[in-house]
């Protein structure tokens, strides 16, 4: 082979591997995702009917020391640097932390494998505002759960997602949820921090 075919073997091999890596990023997310919306929104709304929320209003978040209380906005909260589990507190990776305050969150149905568990439940592209509706007991005729796509830390061995429930006027929350990956790639929930409630 000449040195210039070599060349050329070796950029067309570079392009392919940083695809590649964006890629295999993109993916993990996706499946800490559809984890993600198996363990928190199926089984607590399964009792009710419900809409995961899409295109639905998505928090930004700052580093802590960041953070101005004097201009204190909801769409940009201070990420949390402590989240609590039944052992007691957990503690993200800096690195996780820092992802999370660089990123513009998007919403999980933007990854193909939650769209296609919503389809299959029948709780993706429900109308609009049919939750909006109150039931004789006060809360929302449908229930609904919005949820960020999780955001990966630089290693994809941890995951910050951010999700809200809403029942009612007076019955909703948003959480951030710490999820890690243990050593065969399998997600799972170690953390909580509560950010606000209604």
């Amino acid at each position: 082979m000449t040195v210039g075919g070599r060349l050329a073997l070796i950029l067309l091999s570079a392009v392919l591997l940083s695809g590649c890596g964006q890629f295999a990023s993109d993916k993990a997310a996706c499946d800490a995702g559809l984890y993600a919306f198996k363990t928190l929104a199926i089984p607590k709304e399964q009792n009710v009917r419900w809409v995961l929320e899409t295109g639905g209003e998505l928090p930004g978040f700052i580093a802590t020391e960041e953070f101005n209380p004097d201009k204190f906005s909801p769409e940009q909260m201070p990420a949390p640097k402590a989240f609590w589990a039944d052992e007691g507190e957990v503690q993200p990776k800096e690195a996780t932390i820092r992802a999370l305050a660089h990123t513009t969150l998007k919403g999980v149905e933007n990854c193909s494998s939650v769209r296609d568990a919503a389809q299959t439940l029948n709780v993706l592209g429900a109308a609009r505002n049919a939750h909006r509706k109150l039931g004789a007991d006060g809360l929302y005729e449908v229930h609904s759960v919005t949820m960020s796509k999780p955001v990966l830390s630089p290693d994809g061995n941890e995951a910050l997602l951010y999700v809200a429930y809403s029942s009612g006027p007076l019955a909703a929350s948003g959480s951030l949820y710490l999820l890690r990956r243990d050593t065969r790639g399998k997600w799972s929930v170690v953390g909580r921090a509560g950010l606000w409630i209604s």
